[in-house]
């Protein structure tokens, strides 16, 4: 069956992203991506590269060579900001909410447990499911951590999106604290994998508050929904932000 237009939209931008960035890559369907990016991460230990799942979606790009990008990737990290003085946003930006509403969230029980990829997957309306991509791309790329790779591809500051320092900082900050690394990425999306979730409510707490102000597009500011991430932040293996 045909695609819909819309998608097959996403799907030529994203084929034209990953020409214009210029890294090798090697295409899988989504419905193995966990799988395949297994392997290409001991393959990255061995070879010296980092892999980045890129899935389909309306990127806007322009064509660079990967030289070029490498450079500028580390022009862009002798830049990257104290990651503490981003949270101090929560406090002095008009828009946000007080953080001590966060304070008062009681502990909740979870009910949603992610464990693998996520961004792998999209909405389809006419089924009311999320179904996998037929292909997303793993991409190798010559950085040393996954905390660098959104300067590597230039990624953010754009609308509302933190720009790419800001990004690795951030990354960093969580990598030493939760394990986490950046592992998928769309257009405007990130996808984080985590092997040590904060154990406690106050530790989700504390978490959640870096996370709104990271990615307040990605929250809603309700106290009922806001307690319910905070239950899934202590057992969920997989971070999604998205920005408008």
């Amino acid at each position: 069956m045909r695609k819909d237009q819309a998608t097959d939209q996403q799907i030529i931008r994203w084929q034209k992203a990953l020409s214009d960035f210029g890294y090798p890559y090697d295409l899988v369907s989504g419905s193995i991506a966990d799988e395949a990016f297994a392997s290409a991460k001991e393959l990255g230990r061995q070879n010296g590269f980092v892999p980045l799942i890129l899935v389909p979606g309306h990127w806007n790009s322009r064509k660079s060579p990967p030289s070029k990008r490498c450079e500028r990737a580390q022009e862009l990290m002798q830049t990257t900001p104290d990651v503490l003085a981003m949270y101090d946003d929560l406090e002095v930006d008009p828009e946000n909410p007080n953080p001590d509403e966060f304070d008062k969230l009681v502990p909740s029980e979870n009910d949603v447990v992610v464990t693998g990829l996520s961004i792998t997957k999209r909405y389809v309306p006419a089924e009311n499911a999320q179904r996998a991509w037929d292909e997303v791309a793993i991409v190798s790329v010559p950085a040393t951590s996954a905390d660098e790779l959104p300067a590597y591809f230039e990624w953010g500051g754009w609308n509302s999106a933190p720009s790419s320092e800001q990004i690795v900082a951030v990354a960093r900050h969580w990598r030493q604290a939760y394990g986490s690394e950046l592992v998928a990425m769309g257009p405007d999306l990130l996808e984080f994998s985590v092997s040590r979730p904060p154990q406690d409510h106050a530790s989700a707490i504390s978490l959640l508050k870096e996370q709104y102000v990271f990615a307040p597009d990605s929250f809603e500011f309700d106290r009922e929904y806001l307690e319910r991430v905070a239950a899934q932040l202590r057992v969920n293996k997989s971070w999604v932000f998205w920005w408008d």
